[in-house]
């Protein structure tokens, strides 16, 4: 964690402490609920909710209320409940974190292990009820109106609104070029013709393509919020495909 704060210069704080360690790693303990969690089955996937360990519960709520005290730096709610030393509720602990993680001051730390999935659901769990969504967002563009002049206008995931999407990554494949696209607003549909914002020109989207490592599954149609690849068209990277030719 000191490393974290000196080499990134960031606020980073333990969310969670280790059962165990290496060989012995077994589960994780929550700061926040005060529960202990074990990944047991063959791939991790039966999470088992216990008791915090009597030999490591002084250490727990030591780091709870670590955690608590550089939360408060983020709500004057949070610090006078502390002053009057009552207790803090779940849900005003998660409201600081993901606040402070949406304004790129906080920096929460989760433990696991890759080998047996070990912290990966609890980790999951965290990037939904603690990272913004993109309704937390804007997102802008610049367009272009019918005398040339940019403007910005802001994107938002709506799959009605027009087509746009950022490719941001090239892959050469047996098969052709695969185009990494990043959909922020509206649809991609497989037939359908799609501007590049940089060429002019109108490419069809013959293969839309979900990845998932070395294995993709081709669909029929990508939503904004969905990273796709597309077969065969000819990209750059950080080019912009829209669906009207003013992007």
């Amino acid at each position: 964690i000191e490393q974290l704060r000196a080499k990134l210069n960031c606020d980073a704080m333990l969310m969670q402490l280790p059962i165990g360690s290496e060989a012995d790693f077994r589960g994780v303990i929550d700061l926040v609920t005060e529960r202990a969690y074990y990944f047991d089955g063959p791939g991790g996937e039966e999470v088992r909710a216990e008791e915090v360990p009597a030999e490591l519960a002084d250490e727990a709520r030591a780091e709870r209320q670590r955690l608590l005290e550089a939360l408060s730096m983020y709500s004057d709610e949070l610090m006078e409940l502390l002053l009057a030393e009552r207790e803090v509720p779940l849900e005003l602990i998660y409201d600081v974190v993901r606040s402070a993680v949406a304004q790129l001051e906080f920096t929460p730390v989760f433990l696991g292990s890759a080998y047996h999935n070990k912290g990966v659901q609890p980790l999951l769990d965290a990037v939904v009820r603690l990272m913004p969504s993109p309704l937390d967002r804007q997102t802008k563009a610049l367009a272009r109106d019918d005398q040339q002049r940019e403007k910005e206008v802001r994107l938002v995931p709506d799959p009605k609104k027009p087509a746009v999407a950022m490719a941001f990554k090239i892959v050469e494949d047996p098969y052709g070029t695969l185009c990494f696209m990043r959909l922020y607003q509206g649809r991609f549909v497989k037939g359908e013709a799609y501007f590049n914002q940089r060429t002019g020109r109108k490419e069809r989207f013959g293969r839309i393509m979900r990845m998932h490592a070395d294995q993709r599954e081709e669909i029929d149609e990508a939503h904004c919020g969905d990273i796709v690849a597309i077969l065969g068209v000819d990209c750059a990277s950080g080019d912009t495909y829209a669906s009207q030719p003013n992007y």
